[in-house]
């Protein structure tokens, strides 16, 4: 348990005043452990709003690159990796400027094809000879 200093310089920000990190190696553990830690707090009379940051039902997608495949039509993994930042990360790839205020473009996939792994297979990256390849 640590009181939040005033001025945050790295770790997680967060608007109560008290916060409990639970850290570890393995992502398994966590998950198991943190529901229920966070349940028996829950029952304890001293605390109040009891919370987790722990987003377990967040969607994950791992992604191999067949580097040969990749090679021999002249896509590099660093150009895969771009292309899923640019279309998952939102990327910021320009500022317009007003008299008054600036605004940033952000580079990214419709929201509605963010959640939908299915849409992989639609990206496609410029290759090196300046070819599209899915």
């Amino acid at each position: 348990m640590q009181n939040v200093p005033t001025i945050r310089i790295g770790g997680t920000v967060d608007k109560e005043p008290y916060q409990y990190v639970l850290q570890g190696a393995s992502t398994e553990e966590l998950y198991h452990w943190v529901p229920i830690i966070e349940a028996k707090l829950k029952t304890l009379p001293t605390l109040i709003d009891v919370a987790s940051d722990l987003q377990i039902t967040r969607p994950q997608v791992n992604v191999e690159i067949d580097r040969e495949k990749a090679s021999s039509l002249g896509v590099s993994p660093q150009q895969i990796e771009m292309a899923l930042n640019n279309s998952y990360g939102a990327h910021q790839v320009s500022t317009i400027y007003t008299a008054t205020n600036q605004y940033w473009v952000i580079l990214e996939l419709e929201p509605r094809y963010q959640t939908d792994p299915s849409v992989l297979p639609l990206l496609y990256v410029r290759s090196s000879t300046g070819a599209l390849v899915r």
